[in-house]
């Protein structure tokens, strides 16, 4: 098991408000549909698709969108045009503004669509969608120390991609779409038993340690 599906099997336990959805409940739907879903689709959605009584699991709050299985069978019972998928992707969720992400067939990889087109890449893997919503806030308690930096300038995040490029967390980075360019949001490194998040827009990193980092 890489480092990556490590942190998230380890973070998993702090969810508190999730409630899993029945394997059979999930494969009756999407044969009903004809939908591919992939196996870490299957299992994220088993996982964390239930909507929860108040509203949204809260991970996927703070991310800012909605990701359960009411609102992934909503979009293939209703067939909105808008919301259709292109050919080779299935629907994994939508953000608050109103973009639509959805999983291409081969890779695993998380994309922005609109009607029927794909757009820009936003996160790498389901595995590396969840390390970003768990590590956003209020996962403290998940680690015994927990400091941040601000304002660094670029030279410092050149210097430390390229001194500690072995550490990057593969399949972790989030990225964002700025000015028609897509740029790096941010990456996660695991360096000495540290957990370190770079926030390249924001200029600022946060490091992890202790806690659920010592079981790696």
């Amino acid at each position: 098991m890489n480092t990556l599906n490590k942190l998230v099997n380890l973070l998993t336990p702090y969810v508190k408000d999730k409630t899993p959805v029945a394997e059979s409940k999930i494969w009756q739907f999407v044969h009903e549909k004809n939908i591919f879903l992939r196996e870490d689709h299957l299992n994220f959605l088993m996982e964390f698709g239930f909507e929860v009584q108040n509203g949204r699991v809260q991970i996927f709050k703070n991310y800012g969108g909605d990701f359960d299985f009411e609102q992934f069978a909503r979009v293939y019972t209703q067939n909105h045009p808008d919301m259709a998928l292109p050919n080779g992707y299935t629907y994994f969720g939508s953000t608050f503004v109103g973009e639509a992400y959805c999983i291409e067939h081969e890779s695993g990889k998380i994309f922005t669509y609109d009607s029927g087109e794909r757009y820009d890449l936003v996160h790498e893997s389901i595995a590396g969608f969840l390390l970003n919503c768990f590590l956003i806030k209020d996962y403290e308690s998940a680690f015994a120390n927990t400091t941040a930096r601000q304002d660094l300038d670029l030279e410092f995040f050149t210097k430390f991609r390229s001194t500690n490029e072995n550490g990057k967390i593969n399949e972790a980075t989030r990225f964002e779409d700025s000015s028609g360019q897509i740029n790096v949001d941010s990456e996660f490194y695991s360096i000495d038993r540290q957990l370190i998040k770079l926030f390249l827009p924001r200029r600022a990193m946060v490091t992890m340690s202790g806690g659920i980092l010592d079981q790696l």
